[in-house]
């Protein structure tokens, strides 16, 4: 298949992308047997009990639970090696979280609050098996990884409205997050055997205060602005699991926070039938975690880096009639790493990998009244995302590309169920990628043309 996902180098030319060495030939993918398959369930509760005029207690618990099975098989040439080559992985994932929410409401009293807590556990393990007997590594590799995360959170946030138009937020959350990781990792390179057993854990604490003020300019326009910390807790690398032959460690990353300043308004305009909101922002970034390819490990490692980011953000909603309405919504990012090297390349000034330098959506929405106070609703939408690098050092890039997503459903107020199709035109685009062994280069693609079905009941 020709490169369609327009995948290019630094310089702007195409990438000769996954080539097997050969005099003469090129591939742009390994070709054999490959079959994925992926069941997921997820299931939610939301409860609300108003307790009184005065208090509401929200209850949301969730579970999710996930299946991936990867099987190939190569028939011909390609990652630079020989026929005979299999490889099957299994991943199984299981999460679930409880929340708790206890909150007076904003009515125009004076002072409001807000306090919750939630609790959440994720179970992931991984089982990986390759074999070449023919590639040039003579290879075998049997991994098995057991990754459990438990934690949980407190968080609270009070408002005072110092004047009419005037009211201040202050709030912090509180979170205490747990890792274990348990790796089993067998290696077979030309008859040299090796194995390595290692047992991970980590603890990830953090307070992240905000504090913002709101002002009605209007009743009709308010202007806010807003500091806030934010936190990413640590781990360990899944993937990027050592080398049982020489003995390596599998590594970990550090936890990620971020200081975000920001204005904005939002408003309500020609009679209530515009909304518009405008955003400004900025945010220092420290250890921001990331995912790369080390080429002469051949192993997917997670690093940290220090990044600045200023962005704007402009959303639109007009009501044509009372049936149809149009959205739009543009945002500009401008991410940029401040740290002198990452991961041995000079970093500074580079782009951050994997962030859109723009994002346009347009959409329309129609809705037809049908008996019984269901309705019909349809919803077209068109995404355009602009350039993102897949690297640190900025060499190889996505291109802008586009994708229509349409919905068609029945809702009614206490049910609602439709049908959807999202990448509509069935577009090529990668989600991510990496230099295997310069100039050759290897990429994730985004999901196809894919259908699906969507209920919701409320009781």
């Amino acid at each position: 298949r020709p490169n369609k996902a327009k995948i290019v180098s630094s310089s702007g030319s195409p990438l000769p992308l996954l080539s097997t060495g050969l005099p003469g030939r090129r591939e742009i993918y390994d070709e054999g047997d490959f079959r994925s398959v992926r069941e997921r369930t997820d299931l939610s509760l939301r409860a609300s009990w108003q307790a009184s005029d005065d208090l509401e207690l929200t209850s949301i618990t969730a579970f999710a639970r996930t299946r991936d099975v990867l099987e190939t098989s190569n028939a011909t040439a390609g990652f630079g090696r020989l026929p005979g080559s299999y490889g099957d992985e299994a991943e199984r994932t299981k999460e679930v979280s409880q929340e708790i929410r206890l909150a007076t409401p904003d009515d125009g009293r004076p002072v409001y609050w807000t306090l919750g807590g939630t609790w959440y556990r994720t179970s992931y393990d991984n089982r990986y098996d390759y074999y070449d007997v023919f590639d040039t590594y003579a290879s075998q590799t049997i991994t098995s990884a057991d990754y459990d995360i438990e934690g949980y959170a407190a968080f609270a946030d009070v408002a005072w409205r110092a004047t009419e138009r005037l009211t201040f937020t202050l709030g912090g959350r509180y979170t205490h997050e747990e890792k274990e990781l348990t790796l089993d990792d067998y290696g077979s390179y030309f008859g040299l055997e090796g194995r390595a057993i290692e047992h991970q854990q980590g603890r990830f604490v953090a307070f992240s205060p905000a504090v913002s003020a709101r002002y009605a300019v209007t009743s009709d326009i308010t202007a806010y602005a807003r500091i806030a910390h934010g936190f990413k807790p640590g781990g360990f690398v899944v993937y990027g699991l050592g080398d049982p032959i020489a003995g390596t460690k599998n590594t970990g990353f550090a936890s990620e926070s971020a200081v975000t300043y920001e204005i904005g308004m939002k408003s309500h305009l020609l009679d209530q039938r515009l909304d518009l909101d405008v955003a400004l922002y900025h945010s220092d970034v420290s250890d921001q975690q990331y995912q790369t390819y080390d080429g002469a490990t051949l192993q997917f490692l997670y690093d940290n880096a220090d990044v600045r980011i200023w962005g704007a953000e402009v959303q639109a909603r007009a009501w044509i009639t009372d049936r149809f309405d149009v959205s739009a919504s543009l945002g500009l990012i401008d991410a940029e790493y401040t740290a002198e090297e990452v991961s041995g390349i000079r970093a500074k000034g580079k782009k951050v990998q994997q962030v859109p330098d723009y994002d346009l959506n347009l959409a329309a929405r129609y809705v037809q009244p049908l008996e019984d106070g269901m309705d019909l609703v349809g919803r077209a939408e068109w995404a355009l995302t602009g350039r993102s690098y897949f690297d640190v050092g900025n060499t190889i890039s996505q291109a802008p590309y586009s994708v229509v997503n349409l919905r068609l459903g029945l809702e009614t107020p206490r049910w609602d169920l439709a049908a959807w199709v999202r990448n509509v035109f069935d577009e090529d685009y990668a989600q991510w990628g990496y230099v295997e062994a310069s100039p050759r280069a290897a990429w994730y693609m985004g999901p196809p043309r894919t259908f699906g079905v969507r209920g919701r009941l409320k009781f």
